[in-house]
This record gives C-alpha cells, structure tokens and sequence, in this order.
C-alpha cells in the first residue's frame, strides 16, 4: 500500500517510528520544497539515502568530512586529474583507508537524515519495495537504527531549526568581498555565487547537506564574504485528505502523535499523558521515553525526569543525549559530582562525541579545572579547528594561566576566521589590561 500525507498533519519523528516497528520495507519519499530525499527502509532499518540535489563523489566527501583547510585540499587535488585515481593515490600514500572510506559514507548518510528529522514542512509518500528491488540501493555495511538517528538529531535539531528561523530557501545570496575561505564547503559555497543565488539553487549545485551549507553560508557572512537577502517565499498548498489506509495506520500511533502535538505547543502535562498512553503500544520505545523526560524538566520535576532518563539507560546504555541529560539535571541541582561521572561514563561509551565533549570542557572551565579543560578543548579543535569559540576560549584559558603569548595567538587564529568580529578585536586591543 501507499502510504502519503503531509509533515505538518504526521511528523516524521513518528513516521520513522511508525517504520521501525511495523518493521516496513520501501522507499520513503520526502518532498521539501524542491529537495527530494529518497530513504530505503528495510524491515525498519535504514539502508541509505539518496537526494535529488547532492552529486558529489566519495571524494568530495572526503575532503568535507575530514574538515581540511582549502591549502589541504588544494594539494590532494593535484594528486591525479579525476576523483577516483585521487581516492586511490590517497589510498595507496595511507593517507586514508578503506575502513575510514565506508565510514565517511556511513556519517555522510547519516548527517542527511539528521537534517531533516526536525522539519516540520513539505510531504510524504512510502513505497513499498521487494527484496530485489531494495538490493539496488543497499550499500554494504551501512544499517542505521531509527532510534538512533532520532536521538542523535535531537541534539542537533535546535541548530538546524535555528538556521530555518534565519534563512528560507528563497533567501537570496550575493558575493560582497573575496575572502580566503576555511574550507572545502566555504569553497564551493563562494565559487557557486559569482552571480546572485537562492539558497534552493545552492543546494541544487550539491552542497552535501542542509546543515553543512548553512553553515558555510553563516561563517562566510560572518566574514562579510556575502550577504543574504530575504525574498517572498510562495507556499504551495499541499494539504491532501488522507486514504483509509494511512488513517488506520496514524490511529495507531495516535497517542505518539497527540503527545507530540501538545509538546510543540507547551503543553507538557497533557504532552506526558499522551505519552504514556502511547508506551502502552510501543513499550520500551526510547524517543518516547526522551520525550517525556523533557517534558518534567520543564514541569520542574526534575526528579521524574532522573528516573526516566536512568530508566532509557538501562534499555540501551549507548545513547550519549542521555548522559548529555543527567549531567545538565544534576548541575542544575548543584550536584556536580554526580554530572561529572554521569558525563564521564557517557564519553567512555561515546568518547568522539562533541557534544558532551563540549559540556565536560565548559564544566571544567567553570569550576577553574583549566589544564582539564584545555586538553578538551584542543580535542575538540582537531573535530572544528574554525570554531571561534574554541579560540576565545583557549584565548581566556592561557590568560588565566598568565600566558599572554599563546592567548594572543588564539585570539589571532579566531580572528583569521571572523575577521569582523568586535569581541576578538576588543580582546586583542585590552591584552594587556586582562593580563594584569
């Protein structure tokens, strides 16, 4: 059966939900505005993804995922003269492996999906696949559990969302100012623009993902390279009345559905009733468990939230938002002690995970453990070495320490990459009044 309707009527947190345990195998199609994506469900799991708008090669991706610097990637390109004869000389100088290839893959498939969890725009239509016809689009070594790409999106939704708030697609950009950009997506970015250009056209020249092209096309503003202009976005009506069918299939998912609906407009008590409801038909489904946990905190009950959250570990102890979680609850309970060895454990289980990377590197810096902090930082430097808030705070850090040239550098390096910014500026004019 085809199974359609729209985001804004059915969210896809719950479609994806609806997948996993209903263990479906097709296609889910998603329209988002001119954007396609193409996700191939197998018995609930996801296979792949494709897109309507990205072309690049492993290649490419390399260069993106590896976050090298254009000078870095300008040498790697002289290496051959096409994509594939590059891959293999980087293989062949162990530059890279084939193990760190599949990988990158593996990442790139699921940055898509992260991207697009949290909209709540455009349609859906699931197509049922045979065995063979999924075989088309299988890539070894690649399942990616639902639950889990719903988790870790929702730690990097609010980022995503926050770019929707300031861009639309029809949000036009124009180059200001020639730059030396950071990296490879600024790169591209910049050379897609010698003329004027929406950001749906961007897309469509296969900027890999949402995020990473709102991210380019922020830094780049930031460094005054361009600049983005809002034009009137025209909204297609997209409302369809649904078939029996879907409307058997949403009933089951109602109280999911409703709990979602009620936590979108703040209302978290009803929110958590609804969810209850629905752990009765999907028991042990931790998104629902995540869901009414930030519902308590924002009850203020912390203490049912503890409860929840320490109840989703002990079903699957890997789920690093979790741990994110505790630590956050029992700082703002005062409880340090706790949040440190509930962070710990997380980064034990997850330790290339930034974002409790980042919240162990802020606590440290916080209660004045700096030499903690720094080693953190300078980790997290080697995953975004253009992240200026590293360099200010580093900057900060050798200050304390009454080290005026390193904090110099740092605040110089962040200043490479926001050349505009009047924080580092005032930094760099007061050195020398901060360190006395």
């Amino acid at each position: 059966m085809t199974f359609q309707g729209n985001i804004d009527t059915i969210h896809l947190p719950t479609i994806f939900q609806l997948f996993y345990f209903s263990n479906k195998s097709g296609v889910l199609i998603l329209e988002i505005d001119e954007l396609k994506y193409f996700i191939y469900f197998e018995l609930g799991t996801i296979l792949n993804v494709r897109t309507n708008f990205i072309k690049n090669t492993l290649l490419d991706l390399y260069l993106v995922y590896k976050k090298l610097s254009v000078d870095e990637v300008k040498k790697i390109l002289k290496l051959a003269d096409n994509p594939k004869k590059i891959v293999e000389a980087l293989l062949k100088n162990n530059t890279t492996t084939s193990a760190e290839l599949k990988k990158i893959k593996k990442n790139h498939i699921k940055s898509l999906l992260m991207d697009i969890v949290g909209i709540e725009f455009g349609k859906f239509v699931f197509k049922p696949l045979s065995d063979k016809e999924l075989k088309k689009y299988i890539i070894k070594d690649v399942r990616l559990d639902v639950q889990s790409i719903i988790m870790d999106a929702a730690m990097k939704n609010s980022e995503i969302l926050a770019f929707f708030k300031k861009y639309t697609f029809r949000s036009v950009i124009t180059k200001k100012s020639e730059v030396v950009p950071a990296n490879y997506v600024e790169q591209k970015i910049l050379m897609s623009v010698d003329q004027p250009i929406t950001i749906i056209n961007l897309i469509k020249h296969g900027i890999y993902s949402l995020y990473n092209t709102f991210k380019g096309i922020e830094n780049l503003e930031k460094k005054r390279a361009i600049t983005v202009s809002e034009t009137e976005v025209k909204k297609d009506d997209i409302i369809k009345e649904f078939p029996d069918e879907v409307k058997k299939l949403i009933n089951e998912s109602e109280y999911f559905n409703e709990g979602y609906n009620y936590f979108k407009q703040a209302l978290y008590l009803q929110s958590v009733n609804e969810f209850k409801k629905a752990l009765s038909l999907f028991n042990g489904n931790i998104i629902i468990y995540l869901y009414i946990a930030v519902c308590y905190i924002y009850l203020s009950d912390l203490k049912s939230s503890i409860e929840i959250v320490k109840k989703v570990i002990t079903i699957d102890p890997n789920q690093p938002f979790m741990y994110l979680l505790l630590g956050r609850i029992f700082f703002r309970l005062k409880k340090d002690k706790s949040a440190v060895l509930y962070l710990q454990e997380g980064l034990k289980r997850n330790p290339e995970n930034t974002m409790l990377l980042w919240e162990m590197a802020n606590y440290y810096y916080k209660i004045r453990k700096l030499k903690n902090a720094i080693e953190i930082y300078k980790l997290l430097l080697k995953k975004e070495p253009s992240n200026i808030d590293l360099y200010l705070k580093l900057g900060a850090i050798y200050l304390k320490e009454g080290n005026k040239k390193q904090a110099e550098s740092a605040w110089q390096t962040a200043l490479k990459y926001d050349p505009g910014s009047k924080i580092i500026k005032a930094n760099l004019k007061n050195i020398d009044n901060y360190a006395k």
